[in-house]
């Protein structure tokens, strides 16, 4: 009986240890995890700033080829009114 014995002992201390890897894995998984909603909220930040400033340099570049054509028109008007076409 004493084999017995310490066959259950060494099966106990066996599940014992896979329990606690288990859980130092889902410990880790937990910080990875954490860890990784903290870098993607950072990312999104610097995204959304990226954005604000892209958008301020397409208005300013839209805003400026606007005004080069309205002056072209302007020219243009002025020329037609000096050649006599309509």
């Amino acid at each position: 009986m004493g084999k017995k014995q310490s066959k259950n002992t060494s099966v106990n201390e066996l599940a014992v240890m896979i329990a606690d890897s288990f859980k130092w894995v889902d410990e880790n998984i937990s910080d990875l995890r954490e860890e990784t909603k903290k870098s993607f909220s950072e990312i999104n930040i610097r995204l959304d700033s990226m954005d604000t400033r892209l958008d301020r340099i397409e208005n300013l570049l839209l805003r400026n080829h606007l005004n080069r054509i309205e002056r072209l028109e302007d020219s243009m008007l002025a020329v037609k009114k000096k050649v006599g076409v309509r």
